[in-house]
């Protein structure tokens, strides 16, 4: 209890406590709204064919691990550690006025574990849309690449995304990009410069085909790449074996590099209630002396909707459609090969969770990690599971 209450201490204990009792006030408000038979409806406020939409979310977390995740050498072996976490919230605004033009700003804070409190810009662009479904969007937003990276935090079936698609996908940068799209397709390109002290320079490209059956199953396919400019920087992957608070225990070596290039293959089978899902990468690194690093990683996963839930294919994405009281199963394995030249990590992990949809806008989750690990580690004890366990509302 001792270690507990002294990680609330310090200067982020105020913001901390706030941003707590506001979850504990929604959650509240969530189980007074289960007793009453008033119809959900959406922030949305409409100016003859112009729209207003406000949206937001809020993640609780607490994850729990033994020595595996944790590089301290000043831990007891077998000593498990906990933290609890504001893992991410956001509050979004999103306008389209009448005409082919919209724009969307998002507001973002956390409070992590090990990292300073911080407010974040996350979405921030303006888009346009021609008749032929030929969009133009520029400002701050993903990059085109990945299933599981497009997929939105709320939306993923675990509660951290797969080790491949943290360690190559890339996220939100500054930019250009030209989309065009169908219900069955998309294809879209970009270039982008990280919002960094960096400024990695990239072009990235998607391309995306539904198959759609719905007397029988439908399938997914999508193909990703990006070139991208390190400008002789230094250049590292690091990952926490998919449990956020935890140390970046799985490395690749460090070098300086002046080019990184990407490519990620993505496929997905499902039906009403089940979904399989998976992603491939391979990553071709050049350090400034002319030595090629070649990385590469892949996750397979499974989720079944019990008691009315639904997945759906829109926008090029798989969705979940749920109702109160329904359930999800998930089970993942994903590998992590950062090992070339004699130095670097390989590591797996498989996930099995457990999500309740109380209703459509507060959602419990809990996940349990088993990893394993070679090559080249930062601590001779690779002991020990995760369980990570998550509070989220949406709306």
């Amino acid at each position: 209890m001792e270690k507990f209450t002294k990680r609330f201490k310090g200067h982020n204990l105020i913001s901390k406590i706030v941003w707590v009792k506001l979850l504990a006030i929604i959650i509240a408000l969530q189980f007074y709204a289960l007793n009453v038979s008033a119809q959900e409806a959406p922030l949305v406020s409409s100016y003859g064919e112009s729209s207003f939409n406000v949206s937001g979310y809020v993640m609780l977390d607490y994850d729990q691990y033994g020595a595996f995740h944790n590089k301290s050498d000043s831990q007891d072996d077998n000593e498990e550690e906990d933290h609890l976490e504001i893992r991410r919230s956001k509050l979004a605004f999103k306008f389209t006025p009448k005409g082919p033009v919209s724009a969307e700003v998002e507001f973002t804070y956390h409070d992590e574990y090990q990292q300073d409190a911080e407010y974040d810009l996350g979405d921030a662009y303006i888009n346009y849309k021609s008749h032929g479904n030929l969009n133009l969007r520029l400002g701050k937003m993903k990059e085109p690449f990945g299933l599981e990276r497009q997929t939105g935090s709320t939306k993923v079936t675990s509660i951290e995304r797969s080790m491949v698609t943290t360690a190559f996908s890339p996220g939100r940068s500054v930019g250009a990009m030209f989309k065009v799209g169908e219900p069955y397709y998309s294809m879209a390109i970009g270039v982008f410069e990280e919002d960094d002290s960096q400024a990695v320079q990239a072009i990235t490209s998607r391309i995306t085909y539904g198959f759609l059956d719905p007397q029988r199953a439908n399938k997914h396919l999508g193909l990703s790449v990006s070139h991208r400019d390190l400008k002789d920087q230094e250049f590292q992957i690091k990952e926490r074996g998919e449990s956020n608070s935890a140390d970046n225990i799985i490395r690749s070596a460090k070098f300086d590099a002046s080019s990184q290039d990407i490519a990620q293959l993505e496929g997905a089978w499902f039906t009403n209630n089940l979904r399989l899902q998976s992603e491939v990468a391979v990553s071709s690194i050049r350090q400034i002396n002319d030595v090629n690093w070649m990385y590469m990683g892949f996750y397979v996963q499974a989720s079944y909707l019990i008691n009315k839930g639904q997945y759906q294919y829109k926008n090029n994405k798989i969705k979940t459609k749920v109702k109160k009281g329904t359930w999800e199963l998930v089970a993942r394995y994903s590998g992590l090969d950062l090992q070339d030249n004699d130095l670097g990590s390989e590591a797996s992990v498989l996930l099995l969770g457990v999500n309740y949809y109380m209703n459509k806008k507060f959602k419990v989750m809990a996940n349990v990690l088993i990893p394993d690990i070679s090559g080249n580690t930062v601590d001779d004890d690779q002991s020990g599971s995760g369980l990570s366990m998550r509070a989220q509302y949406a709306f």
